[in-house]
């Protein structure tokens, strides 16, 4: 254009040159001239046209959400104006009050302090906010910041719009523009309700399941929680504030391992974890005042629960039916606490053992002092006990509990434990009895065991009242049942069992019990009643057999009346037996 100018100018002061016939004066000064046309006219060209703004405004807006509050930050990132005017709005979920952010608030009074009028205005019902200054904003930073309180599950979006920005020129002139906004907007639909005031969102790709806020959580009936059935959740991180797990809320949350809740937790309700099959360890704070009907039914792999409180706390939660897997559990009490000190309270009722022994905790009592303050008695299963018998003399148990240890101090000797003494045979109302005593340190060991035999009688020792002509193999099969211990006959398998045959009964432990059998009239023996016995019998009446020439069960067994004498009677029985093959009766009491 310049070029053009020129070329136009020049032609005009030829021509003119010419017409006034000074043409060697003109063109001696032309190139004087042009200089200055070129001047003026770079200078009208610039009046005329509005000077390029420095440097566009620029905007980037930072959205953050944390459980029900939604953060925007919008920051400065180049450039500077001096006068704005921008606002927010909110479409889907209202918003119940939207509050100015810090920076903002600074912002507003470093420029009332200057005596500069900023303008604020806002609308919590529609969701809408406005913010106009009039001062000019030249440091990249945040401009303003606004939280929203979300108070519904619906899908919400918040958009940031500028409506006019006046840009710092050259001093007074402004130019007012449509500034750049990067990620002027924001729209979730993944963080959801899950009560009044909590929150979730689960992270598809880790398993995670967050849940924000603070209350109850929703009830939800049998397929109705976002949650049931959903195998992707392998862990939930619950944020404090939380009161309530709702009823279904994680039914047969099938992948979900470990859980862990917040101390403000009080209830877990119905079903609540129900069917949770993969679920091994619960961490549960003493806050919690009640389990609700099968809130852990069919949770079949739960081993262990954590408990910060003492088992006496425990004790006193409600745990309603169906809630066996939780019952079932190993509870690891004072979860959580450091132990200050631990002491021994009572000392176990044994203090000496024998070389190999194990150590027996009955009656020991250990209390420890709790950093939260309480004295608490400890379980057997919280402890740790170490010890080393495997050599006499005088032995320390250590016991630990959060790395805090007392020590008890026993006696380890050698050992001879003697043998052992039947102190009752056993009979159809009383167990058998048995003793020995320690040939070293004289400490008794007892030991119980039952009647073994059937459709027989057992008393004292005696065996009687069982069919007779019977073998040790026809006893054994018919008269002996409910014992894995070995039982020997002092005769053999096929021969027939009579008075004075033995059996022994020999237990795991060493211990051996001897019995006889009993046979009424069976005076020699043999298993039959005849006139051989009858003899036998004369003999003792006539005084050509004494009690010490006749084993005691045979003499018993020539009592045939059981009237407590050997006489007439007896003969009498014997021999009707031996004739007339009557029987003899077995099943009175010796």
């Amino acid at each position: 254009m310049i070029d053009n100018f020129l070329n136009v100018n020049y032609n005009l002061i030829s021509s003119l040159s010419e017409g006034l016939f000074m043409s060697k004066l003109i063109k001696k000064y032309l190139p004087f001239l042009v200089c200055i046309i070129i001047v003026f006219t770079t200078l009208f060209t610039g009046l005329l046209m509005p000077v390029n703004a420095q440097t566009l405004a620029e905007f980037d807006v930072v959205w953050q959400i944390t459980g029900n509050k939604l953060t925007a930050a919008v920051n400065l990132t180049s450039g500077s104006f001096t006068d704005i005017n921008a606002q927010f709005d909110m479409s889907g979920a209202a918003c119940e009050s939207i509050k100015q952010g810090a920076a903002w608030k600074a912002f507003k009074a470093e420029q009332e302090d200057n005596g500069i009028p900023v303008i604020f205005t806002a609308n919590a019902s529609s969701g809408q906010f406005g913010a106009a200054a009039s001062a000019a904003f030249d440091v990249p930073g945040t401009f303003v910041t606004a939280t929203f309180n979300i108070d519904n599950a619906d899908d919400f979006s918040v958009a940031f719009t500028v409506t006019n920005c006046c840009l710092v020129t050259d001093g007074d002139n402004e130019t007012e523009i449509t500034p750049s906004i990067t990620n002027p907007s924001y729209s979730n639909a993944s963080v959801l309700k899950c009560g009044e005031n909590l929150y979730y969102s689960l992270n598809e790709e880790t398993g995670t399941l967050t849940i924000s806020g603070f209350g109850e959580m929703y009830d939800y009936s049998y397929g109705s929680s976002p949650f049931y059935g959903n195998s992707s959740i392998t862990n939930i991180v619950f944020e404090d504030g939380i009161t309530t797990i709702g009823e279904y809320a994680f039914y047969q949350c099938e992948s979900l391992e470990s859980l862990s809740l917040p101390d403000s937790v009080c209830y877990i309700n119905n079903c609540a974890l129900n069917n949770c099959s993969s679920l091994e360890s619960i961490t549960v704070y003493e806050n919690l005042n009640c389990v609700n009907y099968a809130a852990f039914d069919g949770c079949c792999n739960l081993q262990d629960v954590y408990y910060s409180g003492t088992e006496a706390e425990w004790n006193s939660i409600t745990i309603e039916e169906e809630n066996d897997e939780l019952l079932n559990a190993n509870v690891h009490f004072n979860y959580g606490i450091d132990a200050e000190s631990i002491t021994v309270l009572a000392l176990p009722s044994k203090t000496v053992y024998h070389i190999g022994e194990d150590f027996d905790t009955f009656g020991m009592v250990i209390g420890a002092h709790l950093s939260n303050g309480k004295d608490v008695i400890l379980k057997e299963n919280d402890l740790q006990i170490y010890y080393d018998f495997t050599q006499a003399g005088e032995k320390t148990v250590y016991v630990t509990y959060l790395e805090k240890t007392a020590e008890i101090s026993v006696t380890v000797t050698d050992h001879n434990p003697g043998e052992w003494i039947v102190t009752r045979y056993p009979d159809a109302e009383n167990s058998g009895t048995a003793e020995r005593r320690c040939e070293t340190c004289g400490e008794a060991e007892y030991f119980t065991f039952e009647n073994i035999f059937t459709s027989c009688y057992a008393y004292d020792g005696f065996i009687y009242g069982f069919s007779k002509g019977m073998t040790p193999e026809s006893f054994r099969n018919g008269c002996i049942s409910g014992t894995d211990a070995a039982v020997t006959f002092s005769t053999g398998e096929n021969e027939t069992i009579g008075t004075g045959t033995k059996v022994t009964v020999s237990y795991e432990n060493g211990l051996d019990v001897e019995y006889e059998f009993l046979i009424y009239g069976d005076v020699d023996g043999d298993g039959f009643c005849d006139g051989r016995d009858a003899t036998i019998v004369n003999c003792i009446l006539n005084g050509m057999l004494s009690d010490e020439q006749m084993n005691y069960v045979n003499r018993v067994a020539a009592d045939c009346s059981r009237d407590g004498e050997i006489n007439e009677s007896d003969v009498e029985l014997l021999c009707s037996a031996g004739v007339f093959n009557s029987e003899i009766a077995q099943s009175n009491i010796v």
